[in-house]
């Protein structure tokens, strides 16, 4: 839900029913204060100005920051400010948006990267990851240096057909492994062309 306050000379002058809702002031409440006693960040008038400054500057603005309910809990909030033209001078629309579904989700994918990130890390077997579509190979795992030789130079940042043409795999029988039938060529092949960005294990 979006929450909008109008304020001039740092002051609040109109809010909707919803950021009194989301901070859990009553109109009249929100009305009396400034907008530092309800921003968690900007708590000072100066930083506030600083602000106002940027604004004035680039005419619109998206921010993020972290709002004070009554309570004395806060909540984080995507901004987005504009300049307005009133009949007392020129007034800041802001439109706050309540993030906190969204940066739970953003923490709970940073851990899960984490995660993925550590398990590659540690793994006996190489790994190689690789973007889709432009099929350079992004990641290679300590395990991996070891079997190819080199460093993060030789093994990343080129094309999974250049890794193929460096380095020639070979089955247990002693036959050269084709590099288009390597697991991550294969992959490579069958979805490079989808949207979007994928890894690739091999």
């Amino acid at each position: 839900m979006q929450s909008m306050s109008v304020i001039l000379k740092v002051v609040l002058i109109q809010v909707n029913r919803q950021a009194c809702e989301s901070t859990g002031y009553t109109e009249e409440e929100l009305l009396s204060m400034k907008i530092t006693e309800v921003d968690a960040v900007n708590v000072r008038q100066d930083m506030v100005m600083a602000q106002i400054e940027a604004l004035a500057k680039e005419k619109a603005l998206t921010l993020e920051s972290y709002h004070k309910r009554k309570d004395s809990s806060v909540y984080p909030v995507e901004i987005k400010v504009s300049m307005l033209k009133s009949r007392n001078g020129t007034a800041i629309l802001g439109i706050a948006r309540d993030i906190t579904e969204r940066k739970a989700a953003e923490e709970e994918l940073r851990k899960a990267r984490e995660m993925l990130e550590a398990a590659v890390a540690q793994s006996p077997s190489g790994i190689l990851i690789a973007d889709a579509p432009n099929v350079n190979i992004r990641i290679a795992n300590e395990a991996a240096f070891c079997i190819r030789g080199g460093n993060k130079k030789v093994l990343t940042g080129i094309d999974v057909q250049e890794h193929a043409d460096r380095w020639q795999t070979f089955r247990s029988d002693g036959s050269p492994y084709p590099p288009e039938e390597l697991p991550l060529s294969r992959a490579v092949l069958k979805r490079g062309n989808s949207p979007g960005r994928r890894n690739y294990h091999s």
